[in-house]
């Protein structure tokens, strides 16, 4: 029986996230406090940009901080998830 190209990709993809967990779990909880914080702001950046309203974006920049902060608080579990659920993904380069 041969593996489908739909069955290869469904490797590759659990294959990616399982190095994904393997590396966000490996780093100390500053390092995932700072990837929250950017990941926050990745989220809200086109939204930031296409509003010359500074009082939107300040309104936007302070949802996104307390939202890392309330991830950020939550612990390495919580921080992974959110990483994860945001499309965070660690390469794996074979050397």
């Amino acid at each position: 029986m041969s593996t489908t190209h739909h069955q290869k990709a469904a490797f590759k993809q659990n294959a990616a996230l399982k190095v994904t967990l393997n590396y966000l779990s490996s780093l100390d909880i500053d390092d995932l406090d700072e990837m929250v914080m950017d990941m926050a702001y990745l989220s809200v950046n086109t939204e930031i940009n296409s509003t010359s309203d500074i009082n939107e974006q300040e309104r936007l920049l302070s949802e996104v901080e307390n939202t890392a902060s309330d991830v950020n608080n939550c612990g390495k579990e919580a921080q992974i998830n959110f990483l994860v659920n945001n499309g965070y993904r660690a390469m794996l380069y074979a050397s």
